[in-house]
């Protein structure tokens, strides 16, 4: 589990917290100074101020005074006030600017036994648990500073990202994510978009598993699922349908047409259709007993990927039956034809390319699309280009069904 070695990596946050409340007693402090010097030396907060500005300017420094000048300013705070968990922290890094020292460490949990709302003690517990391989404890310590300070989310997540290597991490992570922590969602949409920590963290989610809400899985499992095609982690994507309320596991192992396979909700699981300037694709008839069509223009000077399926079938001989129809009057050289292209492979190349279905009767047949045993990644593209000279083109495709071969 790794963790900064000084202030700086979280002081732009920590200097933003406490400026404020060090500025605003530090004006009154000034006000009441000239009119009642005598009075303030016993007020509390006369060196509550003095101690958040000390830890302003360690902020801003990235470095703490040396003990000789921090202990008589927190030593007295902490007679005046001494749940001060600020001196305490103060103290730790007085001592050892990473906190690593027993007597720092000692500072902090003192100051988190006065409060577990202390962001820099926290930081340091954190890594003092992670040094004594308690994953339980570092979690508890993560979740404390998050609670108390949501903003913190910037610093605190990469450093959690990066722990994330540690299985017994992710155990841990996975009970926050069951428990709805309040940034338990938040941080697992943030390390998805690390294709390093893709699987890391959807291991996570897989350990929660059913128990997380239907809700939570809604917000996070599509791009989960998306993200780990990205990063061809094709794997554990059936695991996680499997979990996802309505999500069907085969679904990168068949390229059929079906309400759920259709379905944006799945991610980069179901199809995806294409709309630009020159294009447009979109499922109608959602409940036909035939199973969905696709709907397809495409304007003159169009060349476009209209549709688009990632899929992982299995070695062998496939065949692709659908129904077409278009207006033949309008189309004189225009292409529409069924590309599979191999994502295993270095340059992603194409494995197989059907007819130009214009050219054919409406009810037909491609066949020879041969999936090698080395391909086990693979995405089905309907690539559709009108020339200019052809007016647009408005094709609709049902009775769609991809089908293994079989040996006669």
């Amino acid at each position: 589990m790794l963790f900064p070695k000084s202030l700086k990596s979280w002081s732009i946050l920590i200097s933003g917290l406490c400026c404020a409340a060090a500025s605003g007693l530090d004006a009154t402090g000034n006000v009441a100074r000239p009119k009642a010097p005598a009075a303030l030396t016993g007020l509390p907060w006369e060196s509550q101020a003095q101690v958040l500005l000390l830890e302003k300017r360690m902020m801003s420094e990235l470095k703490a005074p040396p003990p000789g000048k921090t202990f008589p300013i927190t030593r007295k705070a902490l007679r005046a006030e001494p749940l001060n968990a600020t001196a305490l922290h103060l103290m730790a890094f007085s001592i050892d600017k990473t906190g690593n020292s027993p007597q720092a460490v000692k500072y902090a949990k003192l100051a988190d036994a006065v409060t577990h709302r202390d962001f820099l003690s926290q930081l340091i517990l954190i890594n003092e648990s992670a040094r004594s391989n308690d994953f339980q404890g570092a979690l508890q310590h993560y979740d404390a500073a998050l609670r108390a300070h949501p903003a913190s989310g910037p610093i605190v997540y990469p450093i959690l990202k990066n722990a994330l290597s540690s299985e017994r991490t992710r155990i841990e992570l996975s009970k926050y994510v069951t428990g709805r922590s309040p940034w338990a969602l938040e941080f697992v949409s943030f390390a998805m978009n690390d294709e390093k920590s893709t699987r890391r963290i959807a291991d996570v989610v897989l350990r929660a598993g059913s128990t997380m809400r239907k809700g939570d899985l809604a917000i996070i499992g599509p791009p989960l699922v998306t993200r780990l095609i990205e990063a061809k982690s094709f794997d554990l994507v059936p695991k996680l349908l499997k979990i996802l309320p309505g999500a069907n596991t085969a679904m990168l192992a068949k390229a059929e047409w079906t309400k759920a396979s259709v379905d944006p909700t799945y991610g980069l699981a179901a199809w995806q259709v294409t709309s630009t300037a020159t294009s447009s694709a979109a499922f109608v008839n959602l409940d036909d007993e035939d199973g969905p069509k696709l709907s397809v223009y495409t304007a003159s000077g169009g060349r476009e990927v209209a549709a688009k399926k990632y899929l992982a079938l299995a070695p062998g001989t496939y065949s692709l039956r659908q129904m077409v129809s278009f207006d033949q009057s309008s189309v004189r050289n225009a292409t529409a034809s069924w590309r599979l292209i191999c994502l295993s492979a270095e340059n992603n190349p194409k494995i197989w390319q059907s007819q130009n279905m214009l050219g054919l009767r409406s009810s037909q047949r491609h066949t020879g699309m041969v999936v090698p045993a080395s391909c086990t990644q693979q995405r089905l593209d309907l690539v559709v280009e009108v020339p200019f000279n052809d007016s647009g083109l408005d094709l609709s495709i049902g009775g769609f069904h991809v089908q293994k071969q079989t040996a006669p």
